[in-house]
């Protein structure tokens, strides 16, 4: 850093300090407190950039449809590309458990950016939206 700026500039920046890096849901517990809870590990192999919430299996409970993975990065960085997207179904507690990509599905190679539900007539779709790709659509069956 010092070869980049200057001591002054250095000298007036702002440091702070990250310590939760984990792909995570927030549990509203009310009065202005929260409760993070991690999804689950196959999650946590990249970034997630995209989610789309709804109860895909007609539960009552809300799922998660997740999209992510970041190629733009310098090579020195390397990319975060291990994700194919993911079916997440909710346990009505925070908790999720996880759906193969094989049985859900929903298999994306590329950067999710957008995940959009669209309707045609009775008919659901889950528009996903990529960067330099032409967009995916996929069935939602569970409504």
């Amino acid at each position: 850093m010092q070869d980049l700026f200057a001591p002054e500039v250095l000298q007036n920046a702002l440091v702070k300090t990250g310590n939760y890096f984990r792909s995570a849901v927030a549990l509203n517990l009310g009065n202005g407190k929260f409760e993070l809870k991690n999804l689950p590990e196959k999650v946590q192999f990249s970034s997630v950039n995209a989610i789309y919430c709804h109860d895909l299996n007609a539960d009552g409970k809300t799922d998660l449809v997740l999209g992510g993975n970041e190629s733009g990065f310098k090579p020195q960085f390397s990319k975060l590309d291990a994700s194919f997207g993911h079916i997440l179904l909710g346990k009505g507690d925070g908790t999720f458990d996880y759906v193969d990509n094989w049985d859900s599905g929903f298999f994306v190679k590329g950067d999710i950016r957008q995940l959009s539900p669209v309707s045609f007539g009775n008919e659901h779709f889950l528009l996903c939206l990529l960067n330099n790709q032409k967009p995916k659509f996929f069935k939602i069956k569970g409504d």
